[in-house]
């Protein structure tokens, strides 16, 4: 995507063409490129560890402009990898670990645990 990757989710919900884009859209509006909060949906399921880390990230890019920080996220290796002028390629979790500098051992566990993870996820349903 031409100002950065985007979760295929989250892109669908925008669009309106997800199977929960009723909840969607009683928390959240979209108006073209714009997106505005009209409920607050919660934390749901985020961990207190996620929650943590996205409010981490929020406050260290307050001060960045909104159009300049598609430009920073083209820096990283997981974008600059899957870069392929005019398509939606997905980043996959293994690119998104590698870059975060992990040991053969760590990736090969995270990708194990993320794989039971989603396996587990599909047989209860969810």
């Amino acid at each position: 995507m031409k100002h950065g990757h985007l979760h295929r989710e989250v892109y669908d919900l925008i669009k309106g063409s997800h199977a929960i884009e009723a909840e969607w859209s009683a928390c959240f509006q979209s108006q073209g490129n714009s997106i505005s909060m009209i409920h607050d949906p919660g934390r749901m399921d985020l961990s207190p560890f996620e929650i943590d880390l996205l409010n981490a990230i929020a406050e260290s890019y307050q001060e960045v402009e909104t159009w300049e920080l598609p430009e920073l996220t083209h820096e990283f290796q997981a974008w600059v990898q899957s870069l392929q002028t005019g398509t939606a390629r997905p980043i996959s979790s293994e690119q998104l670990v590698r870059v975060l500098d992990f040991s053969e051992e760590e990736i090969a566990g995270s990708m194990h645990e993320a794989e039971s993870h989603s396996q587990l996820m599909q047989r209860l349903g969810e």
